[in-house]
């Protein structure tokens, strides 16, 4: 029974955008699409340009949804505004769903002046120790 039960933690562990596992998880994940972008290992310099996504997924989705409602109510004259009204929400919903889709991205340079002075070279090391570790397994096949 004790298997089924819900631990707060492990559950709002993923929705801080700066929390270590998620920043981890982010930076491996670009460290490896990078390393295969470029076809080799990445340097410590690289790992510092590696760019991650800050805004939350389940925000992005919120946001992207409400916008579309919002334009298209705006294109129905739900609201029943004039054409005026109605075409700066529209622009509004525009500017809304781009946000949506784009987010914010920062480097991990940038997120070294944001985020504890322990965890910018764990992340380093992990992105380093991740691309290196495509290639050693590619070399040992």
């Amino acid at each position: 029974m004790d298997s089924y039960r819900w631990n707060y933690e492990s559950l709002t562990q993923n929705r801080d955008p700066m929390s270590p596992h998620r920043l981890e998880k982010q930076v491996t994940r670009a460290a490896q699409k990078a390393a295969r972008k470029s076809r080799r290992p990445l340097t410590e310099q690289e790992a510092l340009d590696l760019k991650i996504q800050i805004v939350p997924t389940w925000l992005r989705w919120v946001l992207g949804c409400a916008s579309m409602v919002g334009a298209i109510a705006s294109t129905q004259d739900w609201f029943g505004l004039s054409a005026a009204p109605s075409a700066i929400v529209f622009i509004f919903s525009l500017f809304v769903l781009a946000f949506a889709i784009f987010g914010i991205r920062k480097t991990l340079s940038a997120l070294g002046e944001v985020i504890s002075s322990q965890m910018l070279p764990d992340l380093l090391g992990a992105a380093v120790e991740t691309s290196a570790s495509i290639f050693q397994a590619v070399t040992n096949d």
